[in-house]
């Protein structure tokens, strides 16, 4: 089992912090000798033109010096680098393992409270209870219900009877307006008109020419 954290966890973060301000102190130290480096590479510059060779070569001296001293810094701030990378990841790791153990412990409490047997028991009681109040439901709903159903089934059947009744007597009316209604006459055969008159016999028609010739007469 991992240990609970002690001051050795302390002393873990007083150790990145310390390696953490002594590489920004390096940096810092780093920026002033690149400024002065810049500073004797521009005086010995002057003195070479100046023709002064002596006053130049003092200026590249401690030029040369100053980038001795910047590359061991970066190297010292390098290898400070690497050691504090490597603290803050196994403080990280040791973070995560006590982590994972404070889980664990939890986990085992909270299973040895409930465990498998106690699941199947507490599932087995819900679905009895849902059962019982289905089946409370169920008898609350049969309180309205059976002491009606005669009545109202014969409510039922009295409307339906009344609805087929209407239905026929619809159909009657429905019926009689279509025999009411007059067809058209179709057209009948002329008959010829008979001859009003018969034919004249020879005595009608001297008699005619008589009356006819007296007419003239008067």
């Amino acid at each position: 089992m991992v240990a609970a954290p002690t001051n050795g966890g302390d002393e873990t973060l007083n150790a990145i912090k310390a390696l953490r301000d002594q590489i920004e102190t390096n940096e810092k130290r780093q920026d002033f000798l690149l400024r002065k480096l810049q500073e004797h590479e521009k005086q010995a510059k002057q003195y070479v033109q100046q023709k002064k060779v002596r006053e130049a070569k003092l200026a590249l001296q401690r030029k040369k010096m100053c980038s001795d001293e910047i590359d061991k810094l970066t190297s010292a701030a390098m290898g400070l680098e690497k050691q504090k990378n490597a603290l803050e990841g196994i403080k990280i790791n040791k973070d995560n393992m006590l982590a994972l153990d404070a889980a664990n412990k939890a986990m085992k409490t909270e299973m040895q409270q409930l465990g498998v047997d106690k699941v199947d028991e507490i599932v087995d009681d819900a679905r009895e209870l849902l059962q019982d109040v289905s089946e409370i439901g169920d008898r609350l709903a049969e309180m309205g219900q059976g002491d009606n159903d005669d009545e109202l089934q014969d409510e039922l059947d009295a409307l339906m009877a009344g609805d087929a009744a209407e239905d026929l007597t619809s159909a009657a009316e429905n019926l009689e307006d279509l025999t009411a209604v007059e067809m058209p006459s179709a057209p009948m055969p002329s008959v010829p008109q008979a001859k009003a008159e018969t034919a004249m016999t020879d005595e009608d028609r001297e008699l005619a020419e008589l009356e006819a010739s007296m007419g003239a007469m008067g």
